[in-house]
């Protein structure tokens, strides 16, 4: 049979001839040239070790180093080289016929006549690392690894790939052949049963379980029974104790005490693994139950906070991992060609939102309830100011406007609903349940029977002519007269036609501004806009200043870095640019919900508008600047 002949072919061909795995690597070299000179005839394949044997050696041995096969022992280069795996073939074999070392205690160096370097083998102490070292075991097979015992116990060699199976297979055997060679299992039965009280039928079926079969008994270690954990401690012990009281051990009895430490230690762990187990699957669980409670929309950061019924953060039972690999099954995995349990929303462009596929029509129908009066308020009030300004707009009028208008309040009370009903797997959700589950009733509340989705009128239980006629009734009676209002309005249309120029308003007092801005706005709109600039002046202008003073003390504190020349028409220039970003966004206050969020908003606008305003070191004291200067322009506004 043709010879393989590559390096590590020859190599381990060369250790096993010598049964060594240190090889000389000048005399190895000498071997090589020679060896293949002797046998290119026979393998053209040698040809390639005739010519440059020593480049070649080194340039592929550098290869066998990186991956670990090899080892130089010595810097130089004329040192050794030590093949790795050669004694981990030795070790394996040892661990191939567990029966018939089932006497012997498990394999050490001087039993198996080899001698290992101290950095090719990694030492475990049984008691102190072995844990550790299961939880996070390496993936190689190298280096051997020494399992040390306490009490002067010889250790054993094992390699990482054995454990821990077939290392406690290995313990279980020396255990059965300790009890049935030296006769003493009703002695140990005996002392053993006071601490088994009402269970001795279980303490002997265990005992006859471990003289018959005991591999059997890995599956009981394995899952932690509660009658196992007990066993295997109370029975180690008493092994402990028994061997020692003896002055001479014999093999045996070196076996059997480096066993029962194996199993003593394997019983704790197996015990702690699936109590960690059960309290994960305990932590999934709680998970799952929080994100199918209210508000049923959570993020990544609400999932990371959760907590269990005893305040303990979830995160913590199951690693960060363990929970991004739960939450990417629940996202991915579709049986029977449906949408995956849990779906992801995106409110912004890197913000998911975690939902239950279950709880999304249920939690829009409960939006859409919550916010029907807010959204019927809204209309309400926005329809009463012009209706009292004689105004009117395509929505009293025309249904496809007063659905724009009614999806525009949506969106303001409730971002969720705009976000969950603008997704197309809601479709894709009501045909689920149509097709697997029957039409349910929050189904049928928000979809037509063509799977369509209802309009927002609809869903809102909001008419568009009973809101306009109940705006009416709220007005004084006069307003209801056709001839009146017409006549009214045309009027006043013609006088607020007549408006000033634009020189008149860049030379205007601040309360002329104000009142240049009041006619974007109703009456009604105009008090809640001031009320909103009271409230938020209120809460933003410190104890014992004014507006005013405290205007003044920004202003030098943001312009102190100028130039005397540059002041003033920096000043101006800011307000000229609030005045104008406020009168815009009048406009658009007509139409939304006025909060404090509002003002900074504007302030963040007009900051982001002017690359001067950006690179001033005191940019906050400008951003509150701009704010309090528009309450001072809303305050001045004729109501």
């Amino acid at each position: 049979m043709a010879q393989r002949t590559d390096l590590y072919s020859i190599l381990m061909n060369y250790a096993d001839r010598h049964h060594s795995p240190y090889i000389d690597i000048e005399t190895f070299i000498v071997f090589l040239e020679k060896y293949a000179g002797n046998h290119t005839d026979e393998q053209p394949e040698w040809k390639k070790w005739v010519d440059d044997v020593n480049v070649k050696f080194w340039g592929e041995l550098n290869h066998l180093i990186e991956e670990g096969k090899c080892v130089l022992l010595d810097e130089k280069r004329e040192g050794q080289i030590y093949l790795a795996e050669f004694y981990a073939d030795i070790v394996r074999q040892t661990y191939e016929s567990l029966d018939a070392n089932a006497g012997l205690p498990f394999p050490c160096e001087q039993s198996l006549g080899i001698s290992i370097p101290r950095d090719q083998v990694r030492v475990i102490g049984i008691e102190t690392d072995m844990s550790d070292y299961l939880n996070a075991p390496q993936e190689a097979p190298f280096p051997i690894l020494m399992i040390a015992f306490p009490e002067n116990i010889t250790p054993a060699l094992v390699l990482s790939s054995l454990l821990p199976q077939r290392f406690i297979e290995a313990a279980l055997l020396k255990i059965r052949y300790y009890l049935q060679n030296h006769n003493n299992k009703e002695y140990i039965l005996h002392k053993l049963m006071p601490q088994f009280m009402g269970k001795e039928t279980l303490l002997r079926e265990m005992f006859k379980q471990v003289e018959i079969h005991p591999l059997d008994c890995l599956h009981y270690l394995e899952t932690g029974g509660e009658f196992s954990v007990l066993f295997w401690l109370y029975f180690c012990n008493m092994i402990k104790t028994e061997i020692r009281r003896k002055d001479d051990l014999l093999a045996e009895d070196i076996a059997a005490f480096q066993s029962v430490y194996i199993i003593n230690v394997m019983t704790v762990y197996y015990k702690k693994k699936v109590m960690l187990a059960k309290e994960k699957e305990l932590a999934f669980s709680m998970l799952e139950q929080r994100l199918n409670k209210a508000p049923f929309l959570y993020s990544m950061n609400d999932i990371i906070n959760f907590t269990g019924a005893n305040g303990q953060s979830l995160l913590g039972q199951y690693s960060a991992e363990e929970l991004e690999e739960y939450l990417t099954r629940q996202t991915t995995e579709c049986m029977n060609q449906e949408l995956p349990a849990l779906l992801i929303f995106y409110r912004q462009k890197d913000e998911q939102l975690f939902i239950f596929k279950d709880r999304v029509i249920p939690l829009c129908t409960k939006l859409l309830v919550d916010i029907r009066p807010q959204v019927q308020k809204a209309i309400s009030l926005r329809w009463q100011g012009m209706l009292r300004e004689f105004n009117r707009e395509d929505a009293m009028e025309q249904d496809y406007d007063f659905e724009k208008l009614l999806e525009s309040c949506v969106n303001e009370f409730s971002p969720f609903i705009s976000l969950l009903t603008g997704d197309k797997r809601l479709y894709l959700i009501n045909a689920e349940s149509e097709r697997f589950r029957g039409l349910s009733s929050e189904s049928s509340m928000l979809f037509n029977s063509n799977g369509t989705l209802l309009p927002f009128s609809t869903l809102l239980l909001l008419k568009r002519k009973a809101l306009l006629v109940d705006a009416r009734l709220l007005l004084p009676f006069w307003y209801s007269i056709p001839i009146v209002t017409t006549i009214i309005a045309f009027f006043k249309h013609i006088g607020s036609g007549k408006g000033r120029t634009q020189s008149s308003r860049d030379k205007a007092s601040p309360a002329e501004e104000g009142s240049d801005q009041a006619e974007l706005m109703n009456r009604v709109q105009r008090r809640a806009l001031q009320s909103a600039a009271r409230d938020y002046k209120s809460a933003i202008v410190p104890i014992g200043y004014t507006l005013e003073s405290y205007l003044e003390e920004l202003e030098d504190r943001w312009r102190k870095l100028l130039d005397k020349k540059d002041k003033k028409t920096l000043v101006e220039d800011v307000k000229s640019l609030i005045r104008d970003k406020l009168r815009r966004a009048l406009r658009q206050w007509k139409r939304k919900r006025i909060t404090q969020k509002t003002f900074a908003s504007i302030a963040d606008g007009i900051m982001a508008e002017s690359s001067v305003l950006e690179q001033l070191d005191t940019r906050e004291s400008v951003h509150l600047y701009i704010q309090l200067y528009i309450i001072k322009l809303i305050e001045n506004i004729k109501t």
